[in-house]
């Protein structure tokens, strides 16, 4: 049995890209240029079943980085939605790794990118703290995140919002109607709104109007 079956018959780095192929037996294997390196394969080298399996590793290692980059270029993500985006193609373990180095490399800020959307999703959608807390876990961030995010809404007068949405949905309220004052009331709790902020808030509104 050859100990050696497979030989590089060539090297290629483009070093713009930050990767290498390597020629195998007349296939393409494209790695990272670390990767390359690490290998430290040449041109002429003749390589064992373990050495063959190694390129192939890195190969794939290459192809989750593209598609976790492809997945980021839609938009920014959580590594842990990034990571279910990766599982169904690639090992488990290896989307792991790859969920990591970009993590490292400032492509994943899961801290980062919690706080960003608690605060367009209060600013633009107007939602309360408990819906924005409910959508922040549904996008995979850790409650420790979500918690971070939501620490400058905890001293903020949610007053304007609640006049915004109200007004946007009812018109005109009439807050001395008691069916009209449920009907808001039932509405701002699902725009994620704390009991305490909507009966507050209808208070400031109410004392607006006299």
């Amino acid at each position: 049995m050859n100990d050696h079956p497979s030989r590089v018959t060539g090297v290629f780095l483009d070093e713009q890209a930050h990767e290498a192929v390597l020629l195998i037996d007349g296939e393409n294997y494209r790695i990272t240029e670390a990767d390359f390196r690490t290998l430290g394969f040449s041109e002429g080298d003749w390589l064992g079943d373990g050495e063959l399996e190694a390129v192939c590793k890195a190969a794939e290692r290459l192809r989750c980085i593209r598609k976790a980059m492809d997945c980021l270029s839609y938009g920014d993500m959580s590594g842990k939605k990034l990571l279910g985006k990766l599982t169904p193609r690639f090992d488990r373990e290896l989307a792991a790794s790859v969920v990591e180095l970009l993590r490292k490399r400032g492509y994943v800020d899961d801290a980062a990118l919690s706080a960003r959307m608690a605060i367009s999703f209060y600013e633009n959608k107007l939602w309360g703290p408990l819906r924005i807390r409910s959508e922040l876990a549904a996008r995979g961030f850790s409650s420790e995140d979500v918690a971070a995010a939501l620490e400058p809404l905890e001293t903020c007068d949610h007053t304007d919002n609640i006049r915004t949405l109200t007004e946007k949905k009812f018109g005109v309220l009439d807050l001395a109607d008691y069916a009209q004052r449920s009907k808001a009331f039932a509405y701002l709790y699902r725009c994620g709104y704390e009991s305490a902020d909507i009966t507050d808030a209808i208070s400031r509104l109410e004392q607006e109007e006299r």
